[in-house]
């Protein structure tokens, strides 16, 4: 079974696959028990500003089946680095 920092270093790893943008950090990490994949959310600086409080950071999901591959990847969101998300619920 697939632990959590694998499922974060596969997604990590296959960034540049995907995408030339550079890592911000990663956000959140979820296991889907039901189907066995991993849901792991990383911001990606997409435009650099001066001051950085001003980038522009999108948020990525990446999901991965318990083989370890990436069945899914998009874009959810983005935010000046220096805008707060509340997540109220869920």
């Amino acid at each position: 079974m697939m632990k959590l920092k694998d499922a974060v270093a596969i997604a990590k790893g296959s960034l540049r696959e995907f995408t030339p943008l550079p890592l911000s950090g990663v956000t959140g990490v979820v296991h889907i028990p039901d189907d066995d994949t991993w849901v792991v959310t990383i911001e990606l600086i997409e435009r650099v500003s001066i001051p950085d409080l001003f980038d522009i950071l999108g948020s990525y999901e990446f999901v991965i089946d318990s083989e370890g591959d990436i069945i899914e990847y998009r874009r959810i969101g983005a935010r000046k680095r220096n805008q707060m998300t509340v997540d109220i619920g869920g």
